[in-house]
């Protein structure tokens, strides 16, 4: 009824009461209300009614003026068990056993015999009505989860106020009964923390007991094996086919393997067979000596050789088809071949030589050919991969000179945009002569340390631009100097591009407005201009990348 009242799952918020007397936690106020029997499960409307009827048998008026301490003992009896903190209280007092199953092993009969009834004695503190039961060895598995999730989120409605060291009622003060509860409080805490342990291992011991669950552990458990075997099965089979198609992959790479040597073999077989047929053919004609000169009516077994080792297949099988032919065509039956049919057959095999020989440049004894002119310097240039010295005019230059600072580095299609602005030399021509003029520039004398320029300075020497074309105009040919030292000026040399990073370094906290003056100062050969478009540029291609 309490539990009721307070609501399914939800545990009574009720005020603080008087602590109890030991007298009336010892007095049985459900047999003074004759409820023996019913006790925890006594509703509050059985508690009103029997103290309805008790109150007027009892009443000293009605007793003929006697002994009126039964009407009193009912009097307190329903002052108790109608107040639900006091009710809580007085029942939470009352004899209980607390002990739990040991924890060993029980047979199906023998657990719910063991456990049944500690279950249902424990279920008269539940805060929520309706108590699962235990049930028996039949019950469907799924109300057996529902009865362990239940036990595990309990809630119960115990009070262990009856066991408080001090009597806040007692106290003289504020302070000392706020000291009085808060010592209460933390005793009641204790013991309803050792209650929650002791449901709890209750719970866990049936559940590792429970005939139920580890019946249903051990199917999950056979069923997983079953699982894990069929697994086994299936990799074994897996690797089994893989094993199969293995061995299925060799025995046709053998297959292959042999057929393509039977085929090598056939091939070679025939090739020599075809060797064979024309030496048999030109037998007569084949003599063992040294004759450098290529004949029609005779050759050597070096030229021979020498026509075989460099002939392809194709054209020894040519060669046997066209002595086949014209054996036909004079009615001459090979081996060997008539003096007519052998002097074309000879002719053929001459020309065949003298080609490779040309091809080669060398003749069958190892032998440079005469008829070999020795190569132009242009030509070996060409043969060695170089190129001719390029002739630029000066115009030509003062172009590169502009497309360079027009197409900086890192343009698209740089060079072709150069060679179409130049409009009269290639890509290649263009590349070539500016890594002859940076060639050039790297090659002159490095220059001194650059002066060390403190911020404050007011008097900077000014770097010649005049100096750093004199250098390139020196290695300029013919009429074209001056604007080859144009471009030179527009390139950046490895030691020009240092002096510019540790300027920069130098003066970065510098502010002045003769800041790039300065800069230009420390970098040989470049003018305050150069040195802004300079940094311009390098700031641009740090953004792209």
């Amino acid at each position: 009824a309490r539990a009721a009242a307070a609501g399914p799952g939800k545990k009574e918020k009720l005020a603080p009461c008087r602590k109890l007397t030991e007298d009336e936690l010892q007095q049985d106020h459900y047999e003074v209300l004759q409820l023996t029997g019913l006790e925890f499960a006594a509703t509050e409307e059985q508690i009103k009614s029997a103290y309805k009827r008790l109150v007027v048998e009892t009443h000293p008026d009605k007793t003929g003026g006697g002994d009126d301490q039964r009407f009193k003992a009912v009097q307190k009896a329903y002052e108790i068990l109608s107040d639900p903190q006091l009710r809580s209280a007085y029942d939470s007092s009352l004899p209980f056993d607390d002990s739990i199953p040991s924890d060993r092993t029980y047979n199906a009969e023998e657990f719910f015999t063991v456990f049944g009834p500690v279950f249902a004695c424990n279920a008269r503190f539940s805060a929520v009505p309706t108590v699962p039961p235990l049930g028996d060895d039949s019950t469907p598995y799924a109300e057996v989860e529902r009865f362990y999730e239940f036990w595990e989120r309990f809630k119960s409605w115990r009070d262990f106020s009856f066991a408080d060291q001090h009597n806040v009622e007692e106290a003289d003060c504020r302070e000392e009964r706020r000291w009085m509860e808060k010592h209460n409080e933390k005793e009641r805490t204790k013991l309803r923390r050792a209650e929650t342990a002791r449901v709890a291992s209750l719970v866990e011991r049936a559940y590792r007991n429970d005939p139920r669950v580890l019946r249903r552990k051990e199917e999950e458990r056979m069923k997983k094996e079953k699982e894990a075997e069929e697994r086994r099965r299936r990799e074994r089979q897996r690797e089994l086919e893989i094993q199969r198609q293995q061995e299925r992959e060799a025995e046709e790479k053998l297959r292959q393997e042999e057929e393509q040597k039977a085929q090598e073999k056939k091939r070679r077989d025939e090739l020599k067979k075809c060797r064979d047929f024309i030496r048999k053919a030109l037998q007569p004609y084949i003599f063992d000596t040294r004759d450098e000169e290529l004949r029609s009516d005779k050759t050597t077994k070096l030229n021979m050789e020498y026509y075989m080792g460099k002939s392809t297949p194709e054209a020894l099988y040519s060669l046997k088809t066209e002595i086949e032919n014209i054996s036909a065509d004079a009615h001459c039956s090979p081996p060997p071949l008539c003096e007519k049919c052998a002097q074309a057959i000879l002719t053929v095999i001459h020309n065949a030589i003298t080609a490779a020989e040309t091809a080669a440049g060398v003749d069958r004894f190892g032998r440079y050919l005469k008829q070999y002119e020795p190569q132009s310097k242009a030509k070996k240039e060409q043969t060695a991969g170089l190129q001719p010295r390029d002739v630029w005019t000066e115009q030509e230059l003062a172009d590169l000179t502009k497309a360079t600072v027009k197409y900086p580095g890192g343009s698209a299609n740089r060079w072709a945009s150069i060679a179409t602005y130049v409009g009269t030399k290639s890509p290649e021509q263009v590349l070539r002569k500016l890594k002859e003029l940076t060639s050039q520039l790297n090659d002159a004398t490095p220059p001194s340390k650059p002066r060390e320029i403190r911020q404050g300075d007011t008097k900077v020497k000014k770097a010649d631009p005049e100096a750093g074309a004199s250098a390139s105009t020196a290695t300029s040919s013919g009429d074209a100097s001056s604007g080859a030292t144009a471009a030179v000026e527009e390139l950046w040399a490895l030691h020009q591009q240092r002096q510019l990073e540790e300027a920069l370094r130098q003066l970065k906290d510098y502010k002045e407005k003769d800041k790039w003056d300065k800069v230009a100062a420390m970098v040989e050969g470049k003018t305050r201009k150069q040195v802004i478009e300079r940094y311009k540029y390098l700031a641009e291609m740090f953004k792209k990348k």
